[in-house]
C-alpha cells in the first residue's frame, strides 16, 4: 500500500515536471520563432531603407549615368553639335543627324515630365519644378529647335555665312536661357529631394520604434499568457493528483 502511495506522488510530481517543461519549451520555441522572424524582417528592411547600402548603390549608379551621360532634357549637347556643324561643313551630315537624334530625344522626355500622372504622389504634384521643366524650360527650348531647323540648317545647307552667324545669335540666347531655367530646376530638385529624405528617414524611424514596442507587447502577453495557463493547468492538475493520493491512502 505504501509503495503504491509513492509511487503515486511519483508519478504526481514528474507529470507536473513534464506539463511544465512542455509549457516552458513551447513558449521558449514561439517567442524565440517570433523575435527571429522579426529580426530577419528588420534587416531585410535595413539593406533597403533610405540611406540604407542598397539605397546608396542605387544613387550612386544613377549619379554615375547623370554624370557620364548628358541629359536629353538639357540642351547642352545639342548646343554643342550645333556650333561642330558650323565649325566642322565636312561632317555637316553627321552633326545634323545628331540634332535630329537629340531633338527627338528630347521631345519624348518632354512629354514624359509634361504629363502630371508622372507627378503624382502622397504630398501631390511638386507645382515650382513641374512649371520649371513642363513650361518654362520648354518655351527657349522651342525657340532654340526653330533656329536651329528654320534657320541654321538652311543657312548651312546653301552657305550662307550671314545667315549662320545670324541663326547661332539667336541658338546662343536661347540656349543660355533655357540653361539658367535648368539652374533653378537643379536647384529646387535637389531642395525637394533633401526634404523627402528627411521625411523619409523620419517616419522610418518612427514605424520602427512602434514596430518595436509591438514586439514587446506581443512577447509580454506571450509570457502572461504562459503564465495564465501554468496557473490555470498545472496547479490544478497538481492539487487533483493530491486529492488522488490521499484517496489511495485512505484519507
Amino acid at each position: 500500500h505504501c509503495a503504491g502511495n509513492i509511487q503515486l506522488r511519483v508519478g504526481s510530481v514528474m507529470l507536473n515536471l513534464r506539463i511544465r517543461s512542455m509549457l516552458i519549451a513551447l513558449g521558449g520555441f514561439v517567442c524565440l520563432a517570433f523575435a527571429g522572424a522579426v529580426g530577419v524582417q528588420q534587416y531585410a528592411a535595413s539593406k533597403t531603407a533610405i540611406n540604407s547600402p542598397h539605397y546608396l548603390q542605387i544613387i550612386r549608379a544613377k549619379d554615375l549615368v547623370a554624370d557620364v551621360l548628358p541629359p536629353p532634357a538639357y540642351l547642352l549637347e545639342s548646343y554643342l553639335e550645333a556650333n561642330l556643324a558650323v565649325r566642322e561643313p565636312t561632317k555637316l551630315q553627321q552633326h545634323l543627324d545628331a540634332l535630329a537624334r537629340l531633338k527627338k530625344e528630347y521631345m519624348a522626355r518632354h512629354a514624359f515630365w509634361s504629363d502630371r500622372a508622372n507627378w503624382e504622389s502622397d504630398d501631390g504634384v511638386n507645382e515650382k519644378a513641374y512649371t520649371l521643366v513642363a513650361k518654362d524650360s520648354d518655351v527657349e527650348a522651342q525657340k532654340f529647335w526653330s533656329a536651329v531647323d528654320d534657320r541654321l540648317i538652311p543657312a548651312l545647307r546653301s552657305g550662307d555665312a550671314v545667315g549662320v552667324e545670324a541663326a547661332m545669335t539667336q541658338i546662343a540666347v536661347a540656349y543660355a536661357k533655357h540653361r539658367a531655367i535648368v539652374d533653378e530646376l537643379v536647384k529646387a530638385a535637389v531642395a525637394d529631394q533633401a526634404m523627402l529624405e528627411t521625411i523619409a528617414s523620419e517616419e522610418v524611424g518612427f514605424y520602427s520604434l512602434v514596430i518595436y514596442a509591438v514586439i514587446a507587447a506581443v512577447l509580454l502577453l506571450t509570457v502572461l499568457g504562459f503564465l495564465f495557463l501554468f496557473r490555470r493547468v498545472i496547479r490544478p492538475v497538481a492539487g487533483v493528483t493530491g486529492v488522488m493520493t490521499k484517496l489511495a491512502s485512505g484519507d
